[in-house]
């Protein structure tokens, strides 16, 4: 039995709790640069069933849906492919909490195959409008996708909501790194991006001439009158810098305006 998930610490927890089989960890974060495509998966030789072990965020979520894509364009004979999902976070059960999942896996559907890739292709897409149709087979992806289209520029501030996340715990007095972090993160209905990732956003915040940000020490982050006015919506944070160079799924926004943003209800396509 190979078991594939998200991270070293669900891993762990797996030998705690006595999961018998193979581990594979995937580290395909699928949140920046273009898209790489699974070639093949040598890890499935030798094994008569692959468990997918992935939470509900949209980190997670992005990396089940590559996964069960590739499993639906090539066959697999002789392998049970199983399924767990959990709106908890896999790596903070108890041993005892994590080895009931085991039990109650379920065969992954053709159903689960066919939105899954359709879900990618359109991920892969350099037209970002086929990414919210409902796929109910897998209930936690929506939500996932609805918040990725949050990462697009929006239409009022040129932030994505990252970056507003940021911004606003900037704002409102937490000025380390640390602190930002968290309260960036306090904001989702469903953590899925990390410290650095986080960091490097605020970074890229208090870059350039014309940033949001500044910093004034090592550690020490301070909100500027610009930041205030993106806040505000009387400053657009891509239009102020000159330009986007960004990849999402297999959209590339790039340029002073980003030809795709996002309205808070659906993609607003710019020349």
């Amino acid at each position: 039995m190979l078991h594939i998930t998200n991270g070293d610490s669900v891993t762990s927890s797996f030998r705690h709790a006595g999961i018998e089989g193979e581990y594979l960890v995937w580290l395909d974060t699928l949140r920046d640069g273009p898209i790489k495509h699974i070639d093949e998966l040598d890890a499935l030789r030798g094994h008569d069933e692959v468990v997918l072990w992935f939470e509900h965020d949209l980190y997670d979520q992005m990396q089940l849906v590559q996964l069960l894509a590739w499993f639906a364009g090539n066959a697999t004979p002789g392998i049970r492919l199983s399924l767990i999902q959990s709106s908890t976070y896999l790596g903070a059960l108890e041993s005892a909490a994590l080895a009931a999942l085991l039990p109650a896996r379920t065969t992954v559907t053709a159903e689960q195959l066919a939105q899954a890739l359709e879900a990618w292709n359109a991920y892969c897409a350099p037209d970002p409008t086929g990414l919210l149709a409902p796929r109910p087979a897998l209930p936690f992806l929506d939500a996932a996708l609805g918040r990725f289209a949050e990462e697009y520029p929006s239409v009022r501030d040129g932030l994505s909501r990252t970056e507003r996340q940021i911004l606003q715990a900037v704002a409102s007095g937490n000025t380390e790194r640390v602190p930002i972090y968290l309260a960036s993160s306090a904001s989702e209905e469903a953590v899925f991006l990390g410290d650095t990732p986080t960091w490097e956003r605020l970074d890229l915040l208090a870059l350039g001439p014309a940033r949001a940000i500044d910093q004034t020490g090592p550690d020490d982050y301070r909100i500027n009158a610009h930041g205030r006015s993106i806040l505000a919506g009387e400053a657009d944070w891509i239009r102020s810098r000159g330009a986007i160079d960004r990849w999402l799924g297999g959209v590339h926004l790039k340029g002073a305006n980003a030809k795709w943003r996002w309205d808070g209800q659906r993609f607003i396509h710019s020349a």
